[in-house]
């Protein structure tokens, strides 16, 4: 820090000083809770959305299965159908 503020070209542009900030701990515990959570969610609301609309092809009639295909094209990106 002294030397950042001893010279004349880093001092123009900020001064370094140290300061006293509240202490923080690292709860690991919280972390993997919150990931677990999230990934839950996540999967719960992808679920559900895909749920709601297999209800609506359901509903106008479609009832047979989709099927993804990929098509690999030469010199072009790959394409889904």
């Amino acid at each position: 820090m002294e030397n950042w503020n001893a010279e004349t070209t880093t001092r123009e542009i900020a001064q370094a000083q140290l300061t006293s900030g509240e202490t923080r701990s690292y709860n690991p515990l919280l972390d993997l809770v919150l990931l677990t959570l999230t990934n839950v969610g996540f999967g719960l609301g992808t679920n559900a959305l895909y749920d709601l609309i297999k209800a609506v092809f359901e509903k106008k009639g479609h009832k047979q299965h989709i099927h993804i295909t990929q098509l690999e094209q030469p010199q072009r990106a790959a394409g889904l159908l």
